[in-house]
């Protein structure tokens, strides 16, 4: 046994062996501490897996942590040295002082460290699972510097732990960070709460503002947001999930972006400029450093002082002072542990800190990107997403409006949003369905999109059949169709004869050709006028018409979501995304919203060519 003095714990470690010998080691060394025949009492709260590339800061933090949160820590890392090291397992515990004198003797901080090769991880995550204690909560406390959707971590552990703990401001990419944190419940196997250290450093801010906010004067004021600014240094996600929280407090829509750092919102009563600033002075707190918000009648500013401790309010000189104080890592871990079940707060935050850092260029640049595992989960996504929309046009607009398409991919959308959680949480008699294209066929054809839509999802949920906006194909002409379509959207939006219809989302397919709704290359539907809604699309590589929403319609669309699944969407997908810009050729390079978000959700083997690690 050998033993670690420091000024605030002692640690005594057995060497390194197999995990099967890890729980006589743990034994062996409580009985080398306490001695022969005295009763142990191994008190834990909780497990605590710490994944790591630096275990020594790790430990240092597990020090003060144990002192409040008595628990069995597992610190998992792996040796770079070898690929196929096998797994290695070493006991420890760690023994706090009692008033700077006598180490406790039966209550303790177990500690088990694992580390193997990069080829062993599948099996040392398997090893985890029989090192926690069985009936306390299981907290994954993750210290890489990059978290991504497939790793073996969340795969193989799935469902056995209750909290993923990380810290956005501490990951190489931290807007991409907080995209794939925002999608990590919609992973099958994942259904962990997740807490944010970097979250929680903004509470004072949070704090702050909440208090300015309280006298009925200033809400009102609030209403009538111009404009919000927040500088920081070196803190860009955290500035971003403050202004996601302000967006989603203020219930702003994010509508575009100039450029990565500076949006528009639209709010009731008006449109709001939103930019984050980057200080330079080295001399600062890395950080939030200040935060202004102008009203039409009032400006708010906030400022951190590091030197008094405070967050300094102004509002028309009228001051306030906010004490806050930074905490350390460790404080902010006992303040993750403490905490239980989901942050409804944080993840509406980070849900409008996705919408920021999605950058809104051209369409191969602007789009984006999410890849899941397979078409399943692209349905689990999708549904996901058309919630969200749904939920915010209600809650500004009071309605929301979807164009749906065709295809196998949407109808198992269409399932899944028919049956619960789906079909109870959605207020169906707000949401008004529209098509976004059809084929030259009556509405009962084996081959019609509103066939489809009807069977799968509209005759399963409570919508008012008033909500349902069919069109007439069958009856007339489809030229005749088309134009009665259009003058229904034109009514339903009240749309003056210039004005065109913004939907709050478009669903939208991918073909082998790479057309879009029945936007089929070379056809005459791409000559379209700017003024033109729903028109007949003769195909004569098809040898029929179809009816579609021109690309002006869907390009004027608050949200646009493609879904692309299957190996064969490979080749086009990439084409579109990442090949010459030939929008006669393709057409959903035509597909590029000029004040919305386009994003394109791809399974992994649509998305094969586009995934990082996938060559050209």
């Amino acid at each position: 046994m050998t033993e670690t003095n420091t000024s605030s714990a002692t640690v005594q470690t057995r060497p390194a062996g197999s995990v099967a010998d890890i729980e006589s080691g743990l034994t062996a060394l409580w009985r080398q501490t306490v001695g022969e025949g005295v009763p142990v009492l191994r008190a834990t709260t909780l497990n605590l897996l710490i994944v790591t590339n630096a275990p020594g800061d790790a430990l240092d933090v597990l020090k003060v942590v144990a002192e409040t949160h008595p628990c069995r820590a597992i610190v998992i890392t792996t040796d770079d040295s070898a690929a196929d090291a096998p797994i290695r397992a070493t006991p420890s515990l760690l023994l706090h002082p009692v008033f700077g004198r006598e180490m406790r003797s039966q209550v303790m901080c177990e500690l088990i460290t694992l580390e193997a090769g990069q080829d062993a991880l599948d099996r040392l995550y398997s090893a985890v699972q029989s090192l926690t204690l069985a009936d306390q909560p299981v907290f994954i406390w993750d210290r890489l510097p990059a978290i991504s959707i497939s790793d073996t971590l969340f795969h193989v552990l799935g469902e056995g732990f209750d909290t993923l703990i990380v810290d956005s401001a501490a990951l190489t990419d931290g807007d991409s960070g907080l995209q794939i944190l925002a999608r990590l419940p919609s992973l099958a196997h994942f259904h962990a709460a997740v807490s944010d250290l970097n979250w929680q450093r903004l509470h004072g801010w949070r704090e702050a503002l909440s208090k300015q906010f309280d006298p009925p004067e200033d809400r009102d004021a609030l209403t009538t947001t111009l404009s919000i600014e927040i500088t920081h240094r070196d803190s860009h996600a955290g500035a971003t999930l403050l202004l996601g929280w302000l967006v989603d407090r203020l219930t702003l829509r994010i509508t575009a972006s100039v450029d990565p750092n500076i949006w528009t919102a639209r709010s009731p009563r008006g449109m709001v400029q939103l930019v984050i600033h980057t200080a330079t002075d080295e001399v600062l707190p890395v950080g939030v450093q200040s935060l202004s918000i102008k009203t039409q009648q009032r400006l708010y500013q906030a400022v951190y002082s590091e030197a008094e401790g405070c967050i300094r309010l102004d509002s028309n000189n009228n001051q306030a002072v906010i004490a806050t104080t930074p905490l350390s890592t460790a404080a902010l871990l006992n303040v993750a542990l403490d905490s239980v079940g989901n942050d409804v707060l944080y993840e509406k935050a980070l849900s409008q800190a996705t919408e920021l850092s999605a950058s809104f260029d051209q369409v191969r640049q602007r789009a984006g990107m999410v890849f899941v595992d397979d078409a399943a989960a692209l349905s689990r996504m999708a549904a996901r997403e058309f919630t969200l929309i749904a939920r915010n046009a209600i809650r500004d607009e009071g309605r929301f409006t979807v164009a749906l398409s065709g295809g196998s991919t949407p109808r198992a959308l269409f399932e899944l949003l028919a049956n619960d959680p789906y079909r109870s949480d959605l207020p169906w008699a707000q949401i008004h369905v529209f098509w976004g294209d059809e084929r030259n066929v009556p509405p009962d054809h084996a081959e019609s999109n509103q066939r489809m839509a009807a069977e799968t999802l509209l005759s399963k949920v409570p919508i008012p059949p008033s909500n349902i906006h069919s069109i007439a194909v069958g009856s007339m002409s489809a030229a005749d169709a088309a134009a009665r379509y259009a003058a229904e959207i034109r009514a339903f939006f009240q749309l003056d004869d210039f004005a065109l219809p913004q939907f709050d989302l478009v669903l939208l397919g991918l073909g082998d050709d790479g057309h879009t709704a029945s936007l089929f290359p070379h056809t005459a539907a791409l000559k379209a006028e700017g003024t033109a809604l729903f028109i007949a699309n003769e195909v004569p590589q098809l040898n029929t018409t179809r009816l579609t929403l021109t690309a002006g319609v869907i390009n004027n669309a608050a949200h646009v979501m493609f879904l692309v699944a299957g190996a064969g969407k490979a080749d086009i997908l990439y084409n579109v995304m990442r090949g010459p810009y030939l929008p006669d050729d393709h057409p959903a390079q035509r597909i590029h919203p000029a004040a919305g978000s386009l994003t394109v959700i791809a399974d992994q083997a649509a998305a094969a060519r586009l995934h990082p690690n996938a060559s050209a």
